[in-house]
């Protein structure tokens, strides 16, 4: 039942995830990050 109700709605995966991380950590030392928001794309909020 509750894939049936997930799978209409976009995801992220794992790796989407560690890829933003590794984002985050690659960024020159004199560059602040304080937020970040993951969200897929084509959702509504």
């Amino acid at each position: 039942m509750d894939r049936i109700i997930y799978d209409k709605y976009p995801s992220i995966s794992p790796t989407d995830i560690a890829s933003a991380i590794e984002y985050i950590i690659r960024s020159p030392e004199n560059v602040t990050i304080s937020e970040i928001n993951i969200k897929p794309t084509g959702s509504e909020t």
